[in-house]
């Protein structure tokens, strides 16, 4: 075959490019296997040469430089996608062409798109296995190249397609390639003076890989699945990672970029539990043979994306946007699968480690739904020690904003409501005691906090010092509630006169007093917060309680008023 210049009339010997070409050609149709290593060496120094002028050229020459390399590489393009080329040369092309057309890449997205259609077009034409090592290899010698996400997009752009067109021993070859991928996303990670933009359409091209891991799973039967399942989790996790770490705080597009990674979860079997607990590094890596050592060790950032991915969504939102306001039942969720691990795990370092991480993704989110979502986790909530917790997080926010002298958001305009739910069930009647003691002290605490706050500093924000809500809060509210706690006293008040007597003398057990309470080395529970299962275990325990709520429910709330 004779090479032509399409580009114009003159021919192949005055073109550096097309000359390399026919040599290439002319030494494969001779059989030269030494040759033909050459010739096809002689073109990559040609084609580093060209991009090393590209990428070093000054403002006065870049044009005209730029617009020559783009020629050179249409010309590259136009040759290896001709049916009259032969396969042997398109195969030896496939050794260098990868490496050295992205390598352009660095320059501007024009090269990018050129180079990615030749990375294209060399998947569809070469061995799918072959293609996967020198797209591999290419990923390894990004280095510390400028603009190193620039160079690696057309090649995790060809890994996604490649690895759909491996049709045996899927498992394996997709575990070759994730410890390079993540190896060369990690050094464009830590590439601080790359555009965001760059990176983010770099993190884009891994989640493709991603989907294209997801498809072969679908595809596969047995120990293979679960494997390749595992492998893509712990994947998608230290994805999630590297997405915070490096774009988290510098662009409001990491937020789409963390909802498509959230997307993976639930096909990973990835629970927020595990994620929070830390036990999914435990279950995935279960699953990777211990002499796989390069693909445990690319993973070193999972547990840090599993702790992320509870609260990295909300980063860099105001609370308005309409993404944000899609993640609200999902983000409800998860929220609930944090109390679940605080009410009922027996591990107490990981109890208080999921209380932190409780405050800590409420905190991330906008004041303007915060009040809603701890009111909705409140009115679902099954648990009258996890209704205190939340009720004490609730009273916490009101005293910054008290600090601050910033009453007049959501929480202070709206806590009567919240109190209400407690003190007076939607089923009727006052709370059941000593079932709901919990959460009708942490109520009344809270109550108390805004009467004071409020008199304090003569405001009226919550309107709890409004004459209609003093009266109604004491008749609907506290009355019932203190008829009941009065009658309860009596009832048990023949067997325990002893221990009525203590109280008496030693005062009130108030659960702060406690040895060890507010400790985070001794117990879980933040300071104020009653114990767990404390009630029906003694009757002491139960004077005590309902003592602290008689003592909160006297003197009237009119008395405020007057």
């Amino acid at each position: 075959m004779e090479i032509k210049d399409n580009a114009g009339p003159s021919s192949s010997s005055s073109n550096p490019l097309l000359l390399r070409l026919q040599n290439i050609l002319k030494s494969i149709e001779s059989r030269d296997i030494s040759q033909s290593e050459k010739s096809v060496s002689e073109l990559a120094e040609f084609l580093d040469s060209a991009s090393e002028s590209v990428a070093t050229s000054s403002n006065s020459v870049n044009e005209d430089v730029c617009n020559n390399a783009i020629e050179m590489l249409m010309h590259t393009l136009a040759y290896i996608c001709s049916p009259s080329v032969k396969e042997e040369v398109i195969d030896a092309l496939s050794f260098i062409l990868p490496k050295e057309v992205c390598k352009f890449s660095r320059a501007s997205s024009m090269f990018s798109t050129i180079a990615e259609s030749i990375v294209e077009q060399l998947v569809l034409t070469c061995n799918p296995r072959d293609m996967l090592t020198i797209l591999c290899e290419a990923l390894n010698s990004s280095g510390e190249k400028v603009n190193a996400s620039l160079y690696l997009n057309p090649l995790l752009g060809g890994i996604s397609k490649v690895l759909l067109s491996i049709k045996r021993r899927q498992l394996e070859q997709t575990k070759v390639a994730i410890p390079v991928i993540l190896q060369a996303l990690k050094q464009a990670s830590l590439e601080l003076d790359d555009e965001v933009e760059n990176l983010e359409n770099l993190f884009g091209r891994a989640i493709d890989i991603a989907d294209s891991i997801r498809t072969i799973h679908q595809k596969l039967e047995d120990v293979s699945r679960v494997k390749l399942r595992a492998l893509l989790g712990l994947y998608i996790l230290q994805i999630m990672a590297f997405v915070s770490l490096s774009i988290g705080d510098r662009s409001p597009n990491c937020l789409p970029l963390v909802s498509q990674l959230s997307c993976f979860f639930h096909h990973c079997q990835l629970s927020y539990v595990s994620l929070l607990s830390g036990s999914v590094m435990d279950n995935l890596t279960g699953f990777i043979e211990e002499d796989d050592d390069d693909v445990q060790s690319c993973f070193s950032n999972v547990e840090l994306g599993a702790s992320l991915s509870e609260g990295d969504i909300l980063r860099g939102s105001d609370g308005e946007h309409p993404d944000f306001l899609s993640f609200l039942p999902s983000l409800f969720a998860a929220l609930q699968g944090i109390q679940m691990v605080i009410i009922y795990s027996p591990d107490a370092p990981l109890r208080k480690k999921a209380y932190d991480a409780l405050k800590r993704v409420l905190a991330d989110i906008p004041t303007s739904q915060r009040f809603d979502m701890l009111k909705a986790l409140v009115m679902h909530s099954n648990s009258p020690s996890m209704t205190a917790i939340l009720l004490d997080c609730v009273r916490e926010e009101m005293r910054r904003e008290a600090n601050q002298r910033a009453k007049k958001g959501p929480f202070w305009r709206s806590i009567l409501e919240l109190v209400e739910l407690v003190l007076r069930p939607s089923k009727g009647g006052p709370p059941a005691l000593p079932e709901e003691t919990d959460a009708v002290s942490s109520a009344l605490n809270l109550y108390r906090f805004v009467l004071i706050a409020e008199s304090r500093g003569n405001t009226n924000y919550s309107r709890v010092l409004s004459e209609t809500n003093l009266r109604k809060a004491y008749k609907e509210w506290l009355l019932p509630l203190r008829t009941l706690v009065t009658s309860i006293l009596a009832e048990n008040k023949n067997d325990c006169d002893h221990l009525v007597g203590d109280m008496v003398i030693e005062g009130v057990d108030y659960p702060n007093q406690r040895e060890g309470a507010g400790d985070p080395n001794r117990g879980w529970w933040p300071e104020s917060m009653p114990s767990l299962s404390k009630l029906g275990e003694s009757s002491n325990w139960e004077f005590s309680w309902f003592w602290q709520i008689e003592s909160r429910l006297w003197p009237s709330p009119l008395d405020w008023w007057h």
